[in-house]
């Protein structure tokens, strides 16, 4: 395990001087091959001759770097050699967990995408079955005028909600294409979210919940530049899921300001 010649890059690699890598073993740079493991690593150095291996190098700080190293057995005069030839891979491995990383985005992204179509498939015919079923009863002629207008205001609604659904996944297109725009304008925030209030405050006639709005600034007097639309949309996505899936209990959402500068929009649900 004695080191009886190094070059000059590895001296700067390992941040010591010639002389004092001359005075050291290689156990003392090479951490994962102590003392004991050495004969073992010598026997399947002569018998292979030479190989490639990926180990961590220690510096004169104590810095573990990320190395590849081509190991060569070489015999002169009597005496075995190991010749070895190391490599810094720190960049390397940065750009291989780069990879791995988008790896799994990309796999988590098309795990969400088909969930997403499941359920959007799921989402459709609810509404669809609605204006199939109710427009063949309106064929019915011995219906009331008011069964009439009930059933078409059922359609009405359901055909509105279609709507929202396709809107949905167009706007999901968009996005995955990068095509999706945003128009900036002042917007008066207790505005819009009082009008999202009044807007799901209908849905509460069928269900036992508190639904609470907070309000940090007063009324007329917080206005922000930002999407109005994409606001509403992103507030009104989250509240329907909450209806959605609370039956009992408390539906919260609001506005707080922290750091100055920023602004949360929250929606929380014991559902």
């Amino acid at each position: 395990g004695e080191i009886i010649y190094v070059n000059k890059a590895t001296c700067e690699m390992l941040h010591y001087t010639k002389d004092e890598l001359l005075a050291m073993q290689v156990f003392d740079i090479a951490p994962e091959y102590p003392v004991s493991l050495w004969p073992q690593h010598w026997r399947e150095l002569k018998e292979k001759k030479s190989f490639v291996i990926q180990t961590i190098h220690r510096t004169k700080f104590g810095i573990d770097i990320p190395v590849e190293t081509a190991i060569n057995f070489f015999e002169f005069n009597g005496d075995e050699y190991n010749f070895a030839f190391t490599r810094d891979i720190t960049e390397r491995r940065k750009f291989e967990k780069s990879l791995h990383e988008a790896k799994i985005k990309a796999e988590q992204a098309d795990h969400l995408k088909s969930a997403f179509l499941a359920n959007m498939s799921h989402e459709i015919r609810t509404p669809m079955n609605a204006i199939l079923g109710f427009s063949e009863l309106l064929l019915n002629e011995e219906l009331t005028v008011k069964e009439r207008k009930d059933f078409a205001t059922i359609i009405t609604s359901s055909s509105n909600s279609l709507l929202k659904l396709i809107d949905d996944i167009i706007d999901i297109s968009k996005i995955e294409a990068g095509q999706i725009k945003i128009y900036n304008a002042d917007c008066e925030i207790n505005h819009l979210i009082d009008e999202i209030y009044l807007t799901f405050s209908d849905q509460l006639k069928e269900k036992t919940i508190d639904f609470v709005l907070k309000k940090e600034k007063p009324n007329h007097q917080f206005i922000l530049n930002t999407d109005e639309f994409r606001v509403k949309q992103i507030i009104t996505n989250l509240l329907s899921n909450a209806f959605k899936f609370t039956h009992e209990g408390i539906i919260e959402f609001g506005y707080f300001t922290y750091n100055k500068n920023y602004v949360c929009f929250y929606v929380k649900d014991s559902g």
